[in-house]
């Protein structure tokens, strides 16, 4: 049935937002006009059934209005009920207001200053605000998609009105009301809805619940109902089935929790169990605590992760867990409690099972790491007074988020809101206290400037009063081995879950959660119990030492420690009583001097997470340390590359040279310097360790090796390193620098010197490619090479090389180069330097091939050691001189006419 009538103006004119929240404006006289009084509202005579049948001109179905006065919200309940079933709808509260919060509001205005304008105590609460159950508003969608057709039973639908005290009548007053909805009111649309389902006749409901005794089908038990006209679908007849399951074994599943409990406890002696009953007589604490949970913390007992998980047994009970850290930097649990709700009792309950279970190890308990929490932060301290409470840093920045994203503190735009939660990070992971202080005068800068002034407030009293719980720097010191969130804690309860869910009894929850405990009790004794060590190949015999009575993750705690006193052994890097630091809370340092100094002096230090307090100069010093450590690592290798790799590919003649290098590097300081080289930045042994594959070459070695050719054949130049980066053919930029002006300036000015034949050039791909560019003064060309021969790489050389015939080499010609071909990923850099081996000595046209690459490696480092080209030494001494079998022949040496040629040349390319 559809009702519509037509209102008068009264009703269907606009409302501002005062009338329509009913007491928004505490200056309004509680939403009612004077004038109007009594009168001036409709009741139920008011409006005439014909009109109600009358549909409005907006396309609104109109229902009947409601009656105006009640004497209290006994008799409005009652009268609403029946209204909602007469005229077919269902009208849900959307909100309510208490008195005392009516009375805050009021106080905030002139009108509070009349304690006569109070909501007594009686009109509690004072207003309530009723809508359509179509009515709400759309949520914010958490949808991942999955399913994305769905019925949605949200029309918007503007149907509403206040219920509300009039303290001058002393009675319950309906206003503001809209009585209009945008869909359907009907028999068959009220039937759909499920407060209007269900079994009305109390005779067939006895009937159905003898079926459901005697384990009826429930298409026997809907047929039944439909066959006797009552009002149910599917789900309610599963519903009914769920519903008398429950009701059935929530007696049998106390009894089998009563076993289970005792089953827990005869199993083991030490395993210890309880169960805390509340006033009414109901399990409200179930907790245990198994013999190898009590043990690991006997063990470790410095450190407690709490946490609660959700979806456990049907009942809704919340599993409290206590977990700590074993020696192999696991998470370990210590205690399991089933609380019926997380409450200041339940807690107190769950922690006397605990300090029951472990009375000795009490004392030791320096750490708690909890969530947002406050209930448990209180129960906690007053519990363990001598144990630091920290809070999660994904809660804390998590919960803040959440805080900044509420109405009540104005809204931000976007590139706002993430300037604060960026501060907030800050201020989190804040390494010292003016880190702390930067990052929260930021925070309030930003929050002065976008009007999230009580935001800063809420901060102010909320979390700075309480930083040492939550900042980075503040725990520094304490024993949390590194445990700023609960995510061992959550990896828990993620594992568990495989394990238990919302729909298991309690006593097959208890079950699942000690058997999970047994197999980690089981896995934790084989890891201790089996015979052997743990090893770490990077270890030297003092942390292989350490390695015998302890784990991985212990090692590693102390290995930083260890590794610094060793260095401060070797090297002149040690802390002596004269340069010694010394650090309090305020980073000043009045007792002695600084860093080599006398007299009083700060030293600014830097706290590393985790780690602790160093200065600068200390931190330069482990930097140093890590690099030469970095370097020892690719000389051993390099030793063991030469006696192993490069050795066998010599001939025999050379491996007197071959050992006689490895020895020398061996013995060699990595950043000795080499005496056939120019006194250069770099030109030391570590500079030899990267002829070693897979190492990349760096631009040092190459200016080496370009530096040995200039000075062993004066007809050659060296230019220095060009930048490059790749490019497409369709690249066009007229603002590009292909070649830097100097380096142009250079390459053309050594061309047009007297008895200059080559000029080397080599380029640079962003430090990851090595290229070449070589001009050829008596050919008259320009030679341009990449290794892997790749368009990006090649279109980026010949542009370099046509730049430079543009810009003074106009008489010379621009030919790529395509042999040898690198099949690597890291040789680039040993293949341009052979191309210049080739360019610049006669005679020296070596195998490049995969089976010879080895020999080429071994034979570069020689020449940049000792100045000696084993290839062009091989190439002017007899034939058989060299020739072992293990590569071909070298080629006779060239004419001049092909001195600057090569044998798979293409046709020359003249450049545009």
């Amino acid at each position: 049935m559809e009702h519509s009538i037509q209102r008068d103006d009264s009703d269907t004119a606009p409302r501002s937002q005062e009338d329509d929240d009913g007491c928004e404006n505490p200056d309004s006289t509680d939403g009612i006009e004077e004038e109007d009084g009594e009168a001036g509202r409709h009741s139920i005579s008011d409006v005439s059934y014909e009109e109600e049948e009358l549909r409005n001109d907006v396309g609104l179905v109109a229902v009947e209005p409601l009656q105006v006065w009640h004497s209290s919200w006994e008799s409005w309940q009652a009268y609403f009920a029946l209204y909602c079933q007469r005229t077919m709808q269902v009208l849900p509260v959307k909100e309510s207001m208490s008195r005392t919060e009516r009375n805050k509001r009021l106080k905030r205005t002139k009108k509070g200053e009349d304690d006569s304008q109070m909501v007594p105590v009686s009109m509690d609460p004072y207003q309530r605000t009723y809508t359509c159950t179509h009515g709400w508003k759309k949520r914010k969608s958490r949808s991942e998609g999955s399913r994305p057709r769905q019925h949605i039973r949200l029309t918007n639908c503007p149907f509403r009105f206040i219920v509300q005290w009039n303290l001058a009548r002393g009675e319950l007053q309906v206003k503001n009301g809209t009585y209009s909805h945008n869909h359907r009111v009907s028999a068959s649309a009220y039937a759909t809805y499920p407060t209007s389902r269900g079994i009305a006749d109390p005779l067939v409901g006895a009937h159905v619940e003898g079926m459901l005794a005697v384990g009826a089908k429930r298409s026997r038990i809907y047929d039944y109902l439909l066959d006797h006209d009552e009002n149910v679908i599917q789900s309610d007849v599963d519903n009914l089935v769920r519903s008398h399951s429950s009701s059935v074994s929530t007696v049998d599943d106390n009894d089998a929790t009563a076993r289970e409990i005792a089953l827990f406890a005869a199993a083991d002696p030490e395993n210890v169990s309880s169960v805390a009953e509340t006033d009414a007589g109901e399990s409200g604490v179930i907790s245990l605590a198994t013999a190898h949970m009590r043990r690991v913390f006997g063990r470790f007992s410095e450190l407690l992760l709490v946490d609660c998980s959700h979806k456990t047994n049907r009942y809704n009970y919340q599993l409290l867990t206590f977990m700590a850290m074993n020696e192999f930097g696991e998470g370990a649990v210590v205690q399991q409690s089933l609380i019926e709700s997380n409450g200041d009792w339940h807690m107190e309950r769950a922690i006397a099972h605990f300090k029951r279970s472990h009375p000795t190890r009490i004392q030791s308990l320096r750490v708690i790491v909890v969530d947002k929490d406050l209930n448990e932060i209180r129960v906690l301290e007053a519990n363990f007074p001598d144990a630091r409470i920290l809070i999660c840093h994904f809660h804390v920045i998590k919960y803040l988020k959440e805080m900044r994203a509420k109405p009540e503190f104005g809204k931000l735009s976007a590139e706002d809101a993430s300037q604060i939660d960026g501060a907030v990070h800050k201020m989190v992971y804040a390494l010292s206290e003016d880190n702390y202080n930067e990052a929260h005068d930021s925070l309030k800068g930003i929050c002065e400037r976008c009007g999230m002034d009580t935001f800063f407030a809420y901060f102010e009293k909320n979390w700075d009063a309480s930083r040492d719980r939550w900042v980075l720097y503040l725990r520094a010191t304490l024993p949390h081995f590194k445990n700023h969130t609960n995510n061992r804690l959550e990896s828990f309860f993620g594992k568990l879950k495989e394990s238990v869910d919302g729909s298991m009894s309690m006593a097959t929850c208890i079950k699942s959660l000690v058997a999970y405990d047994r197999r980690k009790e089981n896995e934790y004794k084989y890891r201790v119990s089996r015979i052997g060590q743990f090893v770490n190949c990077n270890y030297d015999e003092e942390m292989r030492n350490v390695l015998r009575f302890t784990t991985h993750y212990v090692a590693g705690q102390i290995e930083h420690q260890m590794l610094l006193d060793a260095c401060t052994k070797l090297l002149p890097v040690g802390n002596t009583a004269h340069a010694a630091i010394s650090i309090d809370d305020s980073q000043t340092n009045e007792n002695q001097g600084g860093v080599g100094t006398t007299g009083q002096g700060t030293v600014e230090t830097l706290i590393i997470k985790d780690v602790g307090n160093f200065s600068r100069k200390q931190i330069e010093t482990f930097k140093r340390v890590q690099n030469l450590k970095a370097q020892v690592h690719l000389g051993l290798n390099m030793h063991k590359w030469l006696v192993q790799d490069a050795l066998p590919t010599l001939p025999a003649e050379y491996h007197d040279f071959a050992s006689k290098v490895a020895t020398d590097v061996l013995a060699a300081y990595p950043y000795k310097c080499i005496d056939t080289l120019p006194n250069y930045p770099g030109f030391h042994y570590a500079m030899l360790y990267r002829a070693t594959p897979p190492v990349w070459l760096n631009d040092a070695t190459i200016r080496a090796l370009c530096l040995r050719l200039c000075g062993e054949y004066p007809t050659c130049r060296f230019t220095g390193f060009q930048p490059a980066t790749t490019r497409s053919k369709r690249t066009r930029n007229a603002d590009e620098v292909v070649v830097d002006a100097a380096i142009r300036d250079l390459v053309i000015q050594q061309a047009n010197e007297e008895g200059v034949e080559t000029v080397m050039l080599p380029l640079n791909f962003m430090n990851y490619h090595w290229c070449c560019v070589t001009v050829m003064v008596i050919q008259k060309r320009i030679f341009y090479y990449d290794p892997l021969n790749q368009g990006p790489y090649m279109n980026a050389a010949k542009a370099v090389a046509t730049h430079l015939k543009l810009a003074g080499l106009q008489g010379y010609d621009v030919i790529p180069q395509n042999n040898p071909l690198q099949f690597d990923l890291f040789s680039c850099g040993v293949y341009v330097c052979w191309m210049f081996i080739r360019q610049v000595c006669q005679g020296a046209h070596p195998d490049m091939s995969k089976t010879s690459l080895t020999r080429r490696r071994f034979e570069l480092f020689y020449y940049l050691l000792t100045g000696r080209l084993l290839t062009v030494e091989a190439s002017k001494a007899t034939p058989t001189a060299t020739d072992d079998g293990t590569e071909e022949k070298l080629p006779p040496s060239r004419t001049d006419d092909e001195a600057g040629g090569d044998e798979e040349l293409p046709p020359t390319q003249v450049a545009q």
